[in-house]
């Protein structure tokens, strides 16, 4: 089923095509992102992240009537997010490539790094997209339909408006994809 694919897509390896939609998809996210968060969700996972960059910590210092949420109280009398640790993790260096941009002014910095930070999920979605194709390519799919796949999770579904976003989502779903993709090979491989 697998061979060379025309029209579109023309000649691929199962390397080239995945890299070459990552690559599509990643540009296109980072052109419709926002660029700002939407919820104090995110404002709490962007505390962290900052957090974790200034103090090495991840309890949530913010500011009176910060727009954050669900915050719970730590035994050490910190306020702590009730959500996971690892996107702001993986934001780390979009935060502090956002702080290096933004300069010396506040406001700057504060522009700068949110939206360094809230191109992760565009990335992740991406990575994601490219995944299943990789997967699709695997399973013995044409080229041609291993895109297609591809194209239309990160475009016609729920994966595109969460691309924009900094929610745990994305990467979730990134996770499982992987997970199962490996499981599914490892299967095979016993077989």
């Amino acid at each position: 089923m697998g061979g060379r694919a025309s029209g579109i897509i023309g000649p691929m390896s199962r390397t080239t095509l995945p890299l070459a939609l990552f690559l599509a998809l990643a540009g296109f996210y980072l052109l419709t992102m926002s660029g700002h968060t939407y919820s104090p969700d995110e404002e709490t996972m962007l505390a962290v992240t900052r957090g974790l960059l200034a103090r090495g910590d991840v309890a949530v210092a913010v500011e009176p009537g910060a727009p954050v949420s669900a915050l719970r109280p730590g035994r050490d009398g910190g306020r702590y997010s009730p959500y996971g640790v690892l996107p702001s993790l993986l934001a780390l260096p979009l935060q502090a490539l956002g702080d290096l941009a933004g300069g010396a002014d506040a406001g700057a910095r504060d522009y700068a790094s949110r939206l360094a930070v809230t191109a992760l999920n565009g990335l992740l979605t991406a990575a994601a997209a490219a995944l299943l194709a990789a997967w699709a390519l695997d399973l013995g799919a044409a080229p041609r339909w291993a895109a297609a796949l591809a194209l239309l999770y990160g475009l016609a579904t729920f994966a595109w408006p969460y691309a924009r976003t900094f929610f745990s989502e994305p990467l979730a779903a990134l996770l499982i994809l992987a997970a199962a993709f490996a499981a599914e090979r490892a299967g095979r491989a016993a077989d």
